[in-house]
């Protein structure tokens, strides 16, 4: 993998850290994650985007990286890998204020279409309405297994 990041990424690094399809490593006094993905290549762009967005308003999240052919996944052995770069710092606190603070700071009229997650309270309703449903259909036959319930 080594090899890999040299010449995709241009970047030297000594020591790999794999856990399952993730690779973690440090490069100078920056850490980076890289690891493969299922999502597609407009979920991905999505993801890069919302996250520049992010860091552009203050916001401490992963920065995804393209690698020297201007590309944000990296096709290796029929895998799409991702690079990030990480930042963590274990004396942040996150508090209550800054979790509504984000909430309302990312409401905005962004247009992510392939990531947007908004609709899943629609989804549960829905899905409960089918298993309540399902229960009363076999209810009409088995008062017992209704009442199991």
């Amino acid at each position: 993998m080594k090899n890999e990041l040299k010449f995709y990424y241009n970047l030297d690094v000594y020591k790999i850290i794999k856990r399952e399809n993730i690779y973690f490593f440090s490069v100078d006094t920056h850490k980076y994650i890289f690891m493969s993905t299922e999502r597609n290549i407009d979920e991905i762009n999505e993801i890069y985007e919302l996250s520049s967005i992010l860091k552009k308003n203050g916001f401490n999240c992963h920065k995804i990286l393209k690698n020297v052919n201007n590309n944000i996944v990296t096709a290796l052995n029929d895998k799409n890998y991702v690079l990030m770069e990480y930042v963590i710092n274990i004396d942040d606190k996150i508090s209550l204020t800054d979790v509504i603070n984000f909430g309302y700071k990312t409401r905005k009229n962004w247009n992510f279409n392939f990531i947007n997650r908004s609709k899943w309270s629609k989804l549960w309703m829905e899905k409960v309405e089918n298993i309540e449903y399902q229960i009363s259909q076999l209810g009409r036959n088995s008062f017992i297994s209704v009442n199991s319930f």
